[in-house]
């Protein structure tokens, strides 16, 4: 694969780990400025085409790879599946000691019994029910349930197309991510009673659209050339602006909340962001954007620790957090230091191996 043919992926990356850290920042959900909760919503509305971005972006490159394969593309899926869960089981590891490691000492410092939500009690039920966290839904670090349900969805995507059935699966995802809605931003007018920001109704859609249109891409790339960076971008905006008109219905007449995840609206926007990304195939030169957007996955894995450490900073510290400096510089600081801390992790790495 020429490393430059996709530098708008890179670029787009840096800006969607951006948005995901803004979602987990929270910017003036509790600012002290008139209308703040307002100017959130729209953030982290805006914000919600990140992790879909990044599982089409996941599947279109695993197909890719896979279709450059000599082989049937076996090895290069288990190496694959391999490095996602090492990731994923590792860094839950990190954050559960880190998540327990903090319970302990708030229990110490107030005098109070120790008492984990990461700690099951014996049983049959509570076990089973950290299993499934465990093994499915995610566990500890709050965003790790990206990961494990791009290690479930990347491995149904590898079977269906061994068996050239991706048609059949595009529209099973596409049935179950429907469905999914009710369990997600949908759950105020028919409710399912389990959530499915997971892998089956959430990212399998996605990383099986992504490999489709891996499947399609030249001719993809030959229409959507012809209609020009402009036209996508104001078409990426009009659904944008309809996402938001969907949010606050939502949230307004059904649920009483800001709900969801991931919207109707959202398979558009992404889809005609993606499709930009592909009409800048070969055209696209590296910049710090796509330094950084080639860390996002690494930024995204740590960026949670840092939130949490700065939070009971400022908490210990009696920064007052409403202010709208504050609310300002936090997000672009905890991005900065994940980016750089991330890095530095990986060069300690490559000493440690070499």
């Amino acid at each position: 694969m020429d490393s430059e043919r996709y530098n708008a992926i890179d670029f787009v990356k840096c800006f969607a780990a951006f948005a995901i850290v803004s979602i987990h920042t929270q910017p003036f959900v509790n600012a002290t400025i008139v209308g703040g909760r307002y100017l959130h919503f729209v953030i982290d509305t805006f914000a919600r085409f990140a992790v879909p971005f990044f599982f089409m972006v996941s599947g279109f490159l695993f197909v890719k790879k896979i279709m450059a394969c000599e082989d049937n593309g076996a090895g290069y899926c288990i190496k694959y599946l391999k490095k996602i869960a090492q990731l994923y089981f590792g860094w839950t590891l990190i954050y559960f000691l880190y998540y327990v490691g903090r319970e302990l000492v708030v229990s110490y410092a107030k005098h109070i019994d120790f008492n984990s939500l990461y700690i099951p009690e014996l049983g049959a039920i509570p076990i089973l029910k950290l299993l499934i966290k465990i093994f499915y839904l995610g566990y500890a670090g709050v965003h790790l349930w990206y990961l494990i349900a791009l290690l479930w969805s990347i491995t149904v995507l590898f079977f269906f197309i061994k068996r050239q059935k991706l048609h059949i699966l595009l529209l099973l995802s596409f049935a179950l991510h429907i469905i999914g809605l009710l369990g997600n931003s949908y759950r105020g007018i028919i409710p399912l009673p389990f959530s499915t920001r997971n892998a089956f109704f959430f990212g399998l859609f996605y990383c099986s659209l992504g490999g489709f249109f891996a499947y399609h891409e030249k001719v993809i790339h030959e229409k959507v050339s012809s209609m020009g960076g402009p036209v996508l971008g104001c078409l990426f905006g009009l659904f944008c602006g309809i996402q938001l008109i969907e949010r606050a219905i939502l949230t307004k007449d059904f649920s009483g909340e800001i709900p969801g995840d991931f919207f109707v609206a959202t398979i558009p926007l992404t889809i005609c962001l993606f499709f930009w990304v592909l009409s800048k195939r070969g055209k696209f030169n590296q910049s710090l954007f796509t330094v950084v957007g080639e860390r996002s996955l690494g930024l995204y894995i740590i960026h949670y620790l840092f939130i949490s450490i700065f939070w009971d900073i400022t908490r210990l510290l009696g920064v007052d957090s409403r202010t709208v400096l504050y609310q300002l510089l936090f997000t672009p600081l905890i991005f900065a230091v994940s980016y750089l801390s991330y890095g530095f992790l990986q060069k300690v790495k490559l000493r440690l191996d070499s």
